[in-house]
């Protein structure tokens, strides 16, 4: 490429040539994690309106498929605004567990980052400036990675796996039990998951994940400042 052969011809002078404007902090950080470990599949658990997607197809530059989940009817129609024109980022209006079956997700008008199977506490809210009197339920369908995965997985040779949910993050361990023979070779977090269960993903107890740090940041900027 011809930057690869400028970058070449002036490295000696003690120049480089870099992109302008620079990536962020964390759009930097989180394109080299991406590539050290060959992510090839995000799985964008709770993914609202799509905007942590449209941030890694732009500044990140991540090019992989992005499989997202989505439960409620109106963010997943904005969603979908965001996938159109993108072959390689697909999403399903389903909210995660660890079983198939249906749910109640606690809506709060147009705050949709705050939409949750559970409900938010007087306090929080007040802090948050998330008006209670706007409070909905929607019925929702739940459904589990595994049941999905032949979907999710389908013309990769090895999915490389990470997770982009900011509090929902997947183990990346053994419990002893013999692997799910349908996701042997697959990886998440550039890791092998061949003795992963996936029964052990649960819908909001998942744990150390590097990506859902870099996410929960990006989340914080946009949130408005907590009150104390």
């Amino acid at each position: 490429m011809l930057k690869d052969l400028l970058k070449a011809c002036i490295r000696p002078l003690g120049v480089d040539l870099v992109r302008y404007p620079p990536l962020s902090p964390l759009a930097r950080q989180l394109k080299a994690f991406l590539h050290s470990n060959d992510i090839n599949l995000v799985l964008d658990v709770g993914a609202c309106d799509g905007g942590f997607c449209r941030f890694l197809r732009g500044p990140v530059g991540y090019q992989g498929r992005i499989v997202s989940f989505e439960p409620t009817k109106k963010t997943f129609g904005l969603l979908q605004d965001s996938m159109t024109a993108d072959a390689n980022w697909t999403g399903y209006n389903v909210g995660v567990s660890d079983s198939d079956r249906q749910g109640v997700l606690n809506t709060y008008g147009d705050r949709y980052d705050f939409n949750s199977v559970l409900t938010l506490r007087e306090n929080d809210a007040s802090s948050y400036d998330v008006d209670l009197t706007r409070k909905g339920v929607e019925q929702i369908e739940l459904r589990s990675i595994g049941s999905l995965w032949s979907e999710i997985a389908r013309g990769l040779d090895e999915p490389r796996v990470q997770d982009g949910y900011p509090r929902s993050r997947p183990r990346c361990h053994s419990r002893g039990g013999e692997p799910h023979g349908k996701h042997r070779g697959s990886s998440i977090g550039g890791r092998s998951c061949r003795n992963i269960r996936w029964d052990d993903i649960h819908a909001r107890h998942f744990e150390v994940s590097a990506i859902a740090r870099f996410r929960r940041n990006w989340v914080s900027s946009r949130q408005p400042t907590r009150r104390v």
